[in-house]
């Protein structure tokens, strides 16, 4: 069972998830990657998972080759349904135990499939996947916050070469998020409008660090972003809800392949973290306060001491550099799409 314990100095939520290290590579140092006739995400190897919570499948039956995307609970997850979240006051510190979900999706049922190399049809299901287990978790009143996120390459905390994501839902909202909304709000009642619509405008009226666009989406390089070519993929028009998205989720897999790709071609396939940024769940906020994103971060620089010690991160990019570079590719057509 996992943890979350609270450290009153820091003002932060830690999870401490001992089911984890029971995973054998948890602590090894990193190895070449397995063959795909060892991967047990591959077709043929369901039995080594959790049954399916969701697939999507051409032919065959639940926990059976034939599908296209699958889902199932994460075999050593971070968090568990385990009843109502209760939480625990000692002496000196504060501990929450209960519920949660952790769960996988695989991408495709090829072992080398990762999202830059899926097709437009294939993006699209993985996008709806996305949609159908977010929409699922949602309805247990006991979560708080659902987080998608892709691991891209070892150095970025991916354990298995098999290309998928891990979706997290968890009974509380973290700090960072309490903060940006509380930010979002404060603005919506003091302007009547979205701050991330204003920022949408506002970078594709300058241009400097706009990437791509598209009819519902744009993508852009963040103007303080702390990472070297991080990208951000916005809905041009205000959402506050990721899985209602319906129309525009074509134009949202496109985008979020087309980045993929991008970074791929143009920076040499590097390992990347890549993961929704969403308003929490039965949120009291105004729905025209909040809006949703995706981020793409890849991880070009290790952070070092100073970056530890203060919580400030250095990024030897100019974000500007980053976005007119990316863009230059694509208008060479080295970004093969």
């Amino acid at each position: 069972m996992s943890e979350l314990r609270y450290d009153p100095i820091s003002d932060e939520w830690v999870v401490v998830a001992t089911v984890r290290a029971r995973r054998p590579d948890s602590f090894a140092a990193p190895q070449q990657a397995s063959p795909a006739l060892a991967c047990p995400f591959c077709p043929g190897a369901e039995a080594q998972t959790p049954p399916e919570v969701l697939a999507y499948r051409e032919q065959g039956t639940p926990d059976s080759p034939g599908w296209r995307v699958r889902a199932f609970e994460n075999k050593y997850p971070a968090f568990a349904l385990n009843g109502t979240p209760t939480l625990y006051c000692g002496e000196r510190y504060r501990k929450l135990v209960g519920s949660g979900r952790h769960e996988v999706l695989v991408l495709s049922p090829d072992h080398k499939r990762h999202m830059a190399l899926l097709t437009q049809e294939e993006a699209e299901l993985v996008v709806a996947a996305y949609a159908d287990r977010y929409r699922g978790m949602a309805q247990n009143e006991n979560l708080q916050y659902i987080s998608i996120i892709t691991n891209h390459g070892r150095e970025a905390g991916a354990t298995l070469e098999h290309p998928h994501s891990q979706i997290f839902a968890v009974p509380l909202v973290p700090k960072a998020v309490k903060r940006e909304v509380k930010k979002l709000v404060r603005h919506y009642q003091r302007t009547g409008r979205c701050l991330v619509c204003e920022l949408v405008e506002h970078e594709r009226r300058k241009g400097e660090r706009l990437v791509r666009e598209n009819e519902d989406f744009i993508c852009y390089v963040p103007y303080a972003s702390a990472y070297p070519f991080e990208l951000v993929i916005c809905p041009k028009r205000h959402s506050p809800d990721f899985a209602g998205m319906n129309g525009q989720r074509a134009c949202f897999a496109r985008m979020l392949r087309e980045c993929s790709q991008m970074i791929r071609d143009s920076l040499g396939d590097p390992p990347y973290n890549s993961f929704l940024h969403t308003p929490p769940l039965h949120g009291q906020a105004p729905p025209g306060a909040l809006h949703w994103d995706w981020h793409i971060r890849p991880r070009l620089t290790t952070l070092g001491g100073f970056e530890h010690a203060t919580g400030l991160v250095i990024n030897p990019t100019r974000p500007e550099e980053s976005a007119e570079f990316l863009r230059n590719r694509f208008e060479l057509g080295q970004v093969h799409l």
